[in-house]
């Protein structure tokens, strides 16, 4: 199909991101050959998850600032979904990867053929108006790069919704990439894009335009993930449901629903050219299940929050270190190309992080990857966190996210951490707009309005 423009390049934007976003499988061939050396030493029991259910102690309504977030069966990414609509018989609803490493919130165009856009299942922008074309940019993740152009949806005469919302409430301009690019993290992940939220109050920041439009009364989010295999729709694992995302004041009417009595602790943004959440870790230990601490990394790393990568990434020698201290010196494995496996049996350590004189403790059950099916490696799973030198700074993806619930503050350029204890929680489907109605992109499932249809159980 033709798109007809009217082309007006302002400027160009070249942007680098080193977050590595997504990652279905952590597991490896390569650590099959590091196997022989410690198997002897090394005591293998196998392993299996159990998931519990409660009833939920809380229950959120899916609508205009309180947002559900979905997720794929591995849990691997977290998304939202926006819509666009021109009110002239034009609908698409994009499911956007939240992706707080991001500077650009873009999504395919309709010419894109590459990687994941040859899966059917992937929407792609297939708007048949003309269309008034801003500035370009060009932004690299890992290792591919994504070009592109922003269009307005104000001077498209566009509608723009996130999530489900009532009628009145809609972004006035927000600008939206588009890009015949895909890149290969994406394979396998029918995400048609990013929705990205950096520090940067601009056109291109989502927080900033529900503000500018009036739907919040301040530039801020809160951010709340969920762990594997712990929603449910009545007694049906609902693995699509993944966590939540509120803007505005919802964030802090909502905070002691998931930290109970805990407190969120704030810390300052480090000034950085990317715009990324970026803090300061002065130094990080490890505590063992009988409470014994150990200092691992004893200097200070500057560290992203990124909500769109799935594990945690530190240079191959620091990965090393805390692997070492978790499960010494016979209970883990790498391959000397930054991947790692551990016992799956192991007893429960917790990864501590000093932020500004707060403790942020993770524990090692966040980055339990896959069981490996190799004979032998029987016993061991995949490590989320990953060894690589080829980044500048530490960062703390979704493994690290699903310990706290995360406010992401704009106007001081802060974060915050409070430690979650929420054991469980519910999702009602409030009542949406007509304007938003479903489309063939969402599955049923997804949105179909029923009071506590959705138990999300979490233990910790």
């Amino acid at each position: 199909m033709r798109i007809t423009c009217i082309v007006a390049v302002l400027v160009h934007f070249f942007l680098i991101t080193h977050a590595l976003l997504p990652v279905k499988d952590f597991r490896v061939k390569g650590l099959a050959n590091e196997i022989q050396g410690v198997k002897s030493r090394a005591v293998v029991n196998s392993w299996s998850e159990q998931v519990l259910s409660y009833s939920p102690d809380v229950v959120f309504t899916s609508l205009n600032n309180t947002q559900v977030l979905y997720t794929d069966d591995t849990n691997s990414i977290y998304y939202i979904y926006l819509i666009l609509d021109d009110g002239h018989g034009y609908k698409q609803r994009f499911p956007l990867l939240l992706d707080t490493g991001s500077a650009v919130s873009w999504i395919y165009n309709q010419s894109c053929t590459s990687n994941s856009c040859q899966n059917n299942n992937v929407t792609k922008f297939n708007y048949n108006g003309n269309l008034k074309l801003g500035s370009t940019f060009s932004i690299t993740y890992t290792n591919d790069q994504v070009d592109g152009t922003y269009i307005s949806i104000a001077e498209n005469n566009i509608n723009m919704q996130l999530g489900r919302v009532t009628s009145d409430f809609k972004v006035q301009d927000f600008s939206l990439g588009l890009t015949s690019d895909s890149p290969s993290i994406f394979n396998g992940f029918s995400v048609s894009g990013i929705l990205g939220i950096t520090t940067d109050s601009s056109d291109e920041n989502i927080v900033s335009q529900m503000y500018d439009s009036g739907l919040i009364n301040k530039k801020v989010f809160g951010l709340y993930l969920t762990n594997p295999g712990q929603i449910y729709r009545g007694n049906v694992p609902a693995k699509e449901l993944g966590g939540v995302v509120l803007f505005g004041q919802d964030v802090a009417d909502n905070t002691k629903k998931f930290i109970g009595s805990n407190t969120v602790n704030y810390v300052d943004v480090v000034d950085n050219n990317n715009n990324y959440w970026l803090i300061n870790i002065s130094d990080t230990s490890v505590v063992s299940s009988q409470g014994e601490s150990s200092n691992v990394i004893s200097d200070s790393r500057l560290t992203i929050i990124d909500s769109g990568t799935t594990g945690i990434v530190f240079p191959f020698d620091d990965a090393v270190a805390i692997h070492k201290q978790l499960f010494g010196d016979t209970g883990y494995l790498n391959d000397q190309n930054g991947n790692f496996a551990f016992l799956c049996n192991y007893t429960n350590e917790n990864i501590v992080f000093n932020v500004g004189g707060t403790k942020l403790s993770v524990s090692s059950s966040n980055f339990k990857g896959q069981a490996y099916t190799d004979p032998s490696l029987f016993g061991y799973c995949a490590s989320k966190i990953q060894g690589l030198n080829n980044y500048g700074h530490w960062v703390l993806g979704q493994a690290f996210l699903k310990s706290f619930y995360t406010v992401f503050d704009l106007d001081a350029n802060q974060i915050g951490f409070g430690q979650a204890s929420l054991q469980s929680f519910g999702i009602e489907f409030g009542n949406e707009s007509s304007s938003s109605a479903s489309s063939s992109v969402l599955s049923t499932t997804c949105v179909e309005t029923s009071t506590k249809s959705v138990l999300t159980t979490i233990t910790h």
